[in-house]
């Protein structure tokens, strides 16, 4: 198993290793991503950077996908607003737009589409299948947990938070999501459909 951890030394700028825990070994990586996400096998991952720093506004983002062990390294999208925000089965890739605060997704090498527009977004997640996104929004007036479909999107998204919550995970299996309400985790049973 390898983990991605970034590490704040300091007042120094900030850094990413790459642990693996089976080896005992750990090597820093070249870039300082802001953000980063594994891929479902492990075989790649995702790293969202910016060279001027931490940006509020995103607008100079550069996405790319990693190759592991190799380290090749594929821009994904550059220069933009998009940070990465789940990597999904078959290459799926959920991104983040700052500016818009909208979720995108696509295919690495296809243009993404809009999931979730303009309400606030944040700590997406995709489901087991790359079907479903759960996420984090304020767009009730207080922050909550909802889910909707990647693919044809719902017209209004589905609050599954009765009482607030935020960061929302899938269970391996897809049955259920894992949400965290102040100092306290709850699971609430899914049925995708």
């Amino acid at each position: 198993a390898r983990i991605l951890a970034r590490v704040h030394p300091g007042d120094g700028p900030r850094e990413v290793w790459m642990l693996d825990v089976v080896r005992g070994t750990q090597s820093k990586l070249p870039v300082p991503y802001q953000a980063f996400e594994w891929s479902p096998d492990g075989t790649v991952y995702v790293g969202s950077f910016t060279s001027k720093g931490i940006v509020r506004n995103g607008a100079d983002f550069v996405t790319e996908i990693v190759s592991t062990p190799s380290g090749e390294r594929k821009p994904v999208y550059s220069a933009g607003p998009y940070v990465v925000g789940a990597v999904g089965p078959n290459g799926l890739l959920l991104v983040s737009q700052f500016v818009l605060d909208s979720l995108m997704a696509g295919r690495v090498g296809t243009d993404a589409r809009t999931v979730v527009d303009g309400s606030d977004a944040f700590f997406p997640r995709l489901s087991p299948d790359g079907k479903w996104v759960v996420y984090t929004s304020r767009r009730s007036g207080s922050v909550q947990v909802y889910v909707n479909r990647v693919t044809s999107p719902l017209p209004t998204p589905i609050q599954i938070t009765p009482n607030g919550g935020e960061e929302g995970v899938w269970v391996p299996e897809g049955d259920e999501i894992v949400y965290r309400l102040r100092d306290a985790w709850y699971a609430i049973s899914v049925t995708a459909g």
